[in-house]
Formats: C-alpha cells, structure tokens, sequence
C-alpha cells in the first residue's frame, strides 16, 4: 500500500505532497500577516484522478486552520474544494 504525506515546505512557500518519498504535487502559497494566499495547486499527471489534489488542499487547510491563519483562495481548484467542503468556509478571509 502506498503512503501519502502533506507536509508545509516554508522554504520554497508550497505544500508537498509525497507518496513514497516521492514529490508527485504541490500547492503554492504566499502569506502575509495572518493571511495565507492558496495560488497554485499541480499535481504530477501520472497520479491525477487519484484524489491527491484533494488530500493536498485539505491537508493545507487544515494545517492552516491550526494556525488559527486565513484563506485567500486564488487557486481555481481551492476555491472549488471549499465550495465543496462548506466546513472550511470560515478559514475565508472576509474584505
């Protein structure tokens, strides 16, 4: 069986997602103040319709949410996954 893991990469402002030590996506990110924009989500076209882009973005926003930070989802993809997913609503920044 396969294993999967999200982890932040501050470093390069992106969340990684690994299967089996392997990078196979990503999700870009630039934070300022309390407030992180979600701008780029890609995943590796060789593992897509898997539902790791899924697993990306809420693990993202759950780390996120721990940090007690706010959502700007500029990512298309995010911002569909939250329309989805009406529990992370309150992660949106409101302007």
């Amino acid at each position: 069986m396969s294993r999967t893991t999200v982890t932040n990469n501050a470093a390069a402002s992106r969340f990684d997602i690994e299967r089996d030590g392997n990078v196979v996506g990503h999700l870009d990110y630039r934070t300022q103040g309390g407030t992180v924009d979600l701008t780029h989500a890609e995943v590796d076209p060789s593992v897509r319709g898997e539902g790791l882009g899924a697993v990306l973005v809420k693990e993202a926003l759950d780390a996120i949410g721990n940090e007690k930070m706010t959502v700007i989802a500029s990512c298309p993809f995010v911002a569909r996954y939250i329309e989805e997913h009406p529990e992370y609503e309150p992660l949106l920044t409101r302007s």
